[in-house]
């Protein structure tokens, strides 16, 4: 069996990599890739140049006669690519454009869960400057503005006074920060908690959980700086126990998929569901994503005993119910990972500089894999080309061995500006924001 990949990310990486395991799988195009996925056995970069568009993904899916493609970046799902591929007959797993605007739309996706009562923070959503200025006179404050539109995960504030929230408004609305993405914002209530990524796998009808995550979004230790498309996590999240568990699945993941095949746009591939924990359990669904987390699919392809593919595949043909049951799917160890980003990561990000991986990390295919995200290898030279660049992720019988492991081994990597937090799963019950 042939498999695309498409994405050039450390959530793409992962996905490959974790593929590659299947016996099944005889080829993985990665399109386009990084300096990880490389000729990697099973595993082949793809250039498109300017190709690198769904049209340009579903010729080289026709050419290829590629079996199954899994789609990363949410941009692509966004446009269309899922109804395109499927048009062409070919088989991919995501959601259709209009699914897709869970993700896609924050007003799309706030209006949706008040339309099918799944718990949320109360919000308005705002085109105009002045009608925005408006509303928050007369709000108490902290309160979270949000780009409709996709902004990479970036497009969050939290404002804590009205002076902070007029700049934000018009860094947004004016300024357009984010392009046509800040074309209208979303005002939100802010809710304090414990916060978790639940992803789910569904093909439409049948709901595979995956094991609970939580991401760490801000840039510096103790949750402080811009928000970053995330820094690190671990999984499981000890607070999340099976009743909690299944409140989730009952209260948010089973409605929404309920929801959308009412409203007529049926809900098929990853649904991840950003949550806070209130301190008596109370649920509020942060936002939506249509695809995996990264870095939350590092550490669940760490955590993944099963063959990946073979899930993958019974999700693209509509049959996840044949999968009977997902206690033997992922291993009992705790995961771990802490991204390494660029100096300057996230406004202006120091690309071109060299890695140094001393031969001594101790990568090996079940305990630790570096996971590479913005990386390019030209002349046998692998240097920085993206925001973030690698993330080290470990498997270990617990959260705290497993930090012990991953901060010991991130002491063999140099490159100049590199950063990254040295708090990932520190604090296991740790308090947050949204």
């Amino acid at each position: 069996m042939k498999v695309l990949v498409i994405g050039g990310g450390g959530r793409e990486h992962a996905i490959a990599w974790k593929i590659a395991k299947s016996k099944k799988v005889t080829n993985i195009f990665v399109a386009p890739g990084n300096a990880g996925t490389v000729n990697d056995g099973k595993i082949i970069n793809v250039d498109l140049g300017e190709n690198y568009n769904i049209r340009g993904l579903v010729e080289f899916a026709m050419k290829k006669s590629v079996d199954l493609t899994i789609v990363g970046p949410e941009k692509f799902l966004v446009e269309g690519i899922v109804d395109l591929f499927k048009s062409n007959g070919l088989s991919i797993v995501g959601p259709t454009k209009l699914a897709a605007r869970l993700e896609g739309s924050k007003n799309f996706s706030k209006s949706f869960m008040l339309r099918n009562s799944i718990p949320t923070s109360k919000f308005k959503s705002f085109s105009s400057d002045i009608e925005a200025k408006k509303y928050i006179k007369n709000k108490n404050f902290p309160l979270v503005i949000k780009a409709d539109g996709l902004a990479s995960g970036k497009g969050v504030t939290i404002v804590h006074s009205l002076a902070d929230g007029n700049s934000a408004i018009e860094d947004y609305l004016e300024k357009k920060r984010f392009g046509s993405s800040s074309a209208s914002i979303v005002i939100e209530e802010f809710v304090t908690g414990r916060e978790v990524s639940f992803i789910a796998l569904t093909d439409g009808d049948t709901i595979f959980p995956f094991p609970t995550c939580q991401d760490h979004k801000r840039l510096l230790d103790d949750d402080q700086g811009p928000n970053t498309g995330g820094m690190g996590a671990y999984s499981p999240v000890a607070f999340v126990n099976k009743q909690l568990h299944d409140r989730i699945i009952k209260e948010v993941i089973k409605p929404t998929i309920d929801g959308m095949k009412k409203e007529g746009s049926p809900f098929a591939g990853f649904l991840y569901a950003g949550l806070m924990i209130s301190s008596n359990n109370e649920i509020n669904v942060l936002e939506y994503n249509c695809r995996l987390g990264d870095p939350e699919a590092q550490v669940l392809m760490m955590k993944m005993k099963g063959d990946f593919f073979e899930l993958l595949k019974l999700a693209s043909d509509k049959n996840l119910v044949r999968l009977n049951g997902n206690e033997n799917f992922w291993d009992c160890y705790a995961s771990l990972g802490v991204v390494v980003a660029s100096g300057g990561y996230p406004e202006k990000p120091e690309l071109g500089k060299k890695i140094e991986i001393s031969a001594d990390l101790d990568i090996n295919d079940d305990q630790l894999q570096l996971f590479h995200a913005g990386t390019d290898l030209k002349d046998g030279v692998t240097k920085t080309s993206g925001g973030r660049v690698l993330c080290v992720t470990v498997l270990a019988p617990n959260v705290i061995k497993a930090r012990e492991k991953v901060y010991s081994e991130l002491k063999k990597i140099r490159f100049v500006g590199m950063q990254y937090r040295h708090d990932i799963g520190k604090y296991l019950e740790n308090k947050s924001t949204n």
